[in-house]
């Protein structure tokens, strides 16, 4: 993702946008096809057999389309997964893959979030500086965590850029503060906010869409 804000009309959200309309386009009209099928089967066996694969392979698609999509799409897939009484068994069973499908983010982007949240500014070696302006005191500090020009040390001794887990919002890092203490951080994704609430509006024109679509169905 760039690292320009993500705006409502970026080629990323476009992308979105794009990606979710046409799955559930394809998966409307693979459960159509099938609903064809199964009306001229009079083998109930073979019917079940057909409904099952179609579950299962459109389960597969939508997905791979969430773990691609990430942040609310991942969350809404984990949810499902665990609702048998919501989406048939097969779904279900291949949505269980999106309890472990959170890919971290780069240390780049810890630094980036770290910078715009804290207020914080790295040195070329990539450790945590000092706080980009001063808070409280602007005199000096005698503490040997302070970076030329900076008034107050940072709050951390040393930080772990490799997370000890990612989940589709966010991920932990261990850091040490200043005074020893060991802590886990929770960095969020970059733009994962901007995107969850773009994200929101995407899944109500999904479900507008798929609305209107039942309504023409049984209109036929």
């Amino acid at each position: 993702m760039s690292a320009t804000d993500v705006s409502r009309y970026s080629p990323t959200l476009v992308l979105r946008r794009t990606r979710v309309l046409l799955t559930a386009w394809h998966v409307r009209r693979s459960y159509r096809h099938a609903e064809a099928q199964a009306k001229n089967e009079r083998d109930e066996r073979k019917r079940a057999e057909l409904w099952n694969k179609t579950h299962v392979l459109m389960a597969r698609l939508v997905c791979k389309e969430m773990a691609k999509l990430q942040g609310l799409w991942v969350k809404l897939g984990q949810f499902l997964s665990t609702r048998v009484d919501l989406v048939p068994v097969g779904w279900a069973s291949e949505l269980q893959q999106l309890q472990e499908a959170a890919p971290p983010s780069s240390a780049a982007d810890v630094r980036s979030v770290l910078q715009a949240e804290l207020g914080l500014r790295f040195d070329t070696t990539g450790m945590v500086g000092c706080y980009r302006q001063s808070r409280g005191n602007k005199g000096s500090s005698s503490g040997s965590n302070v970076a030329d020009g900076c008034a107050v040390p940072a709050p951390f001794a040393s930080f772990d850029w490799q997370p000890v887990a990612s989940a589709s919002i966010a991920q932990v890092h261990r850091a040490t503060l200043v005074d020893g203490r060991k802590i886990a951080v929770k960095v969020q994704h970059r733009h994962a906010a901007r995107l969850i609430e773009l994200d929101i509006e995407l899944l109500r024109e999904l479900l507008n869409f798929l609305r209107l679509d039942g309504q023409q169905q049984q209109q036929q």
